[in-house]
């Protein structure tokens, strides 16, 4: 990351997880770019150590397994 401190508590944490999102390789940079809220999301939930995430939004979950995340229908 480049040596350089990145926030990761508080209100800080979702931007930290974009940045991570936007900046790692394959289709997760896609996504931070088509659809940052999304990307948002997951990322976050990425970095606090969930395994799934819950929503009927069909591009959020279409999205969740590039994360490393079980998409699970709301």
């Amino acid at each position: 990351m480049g040596g350089k401190s990145l926030p990761c508590r508080g209100q800080e944490a979702p931007q930290r997880a974009l940045w991570v999102a936007c900046h790692s390789a394959g289709p997760a940079v896609n996504i931070a770019r088509e659809t940052p809220g999304d990307a948002a999301h997951l990322a976050t939930a990425q970095e606090m150590g969930e395994r799934e995430i819950w929503t009927s939004d069909r591009h959020l979950l279409a999205a969740a397994s590039h994360f490393g995340l079980e998409g699970r229908t709301a």
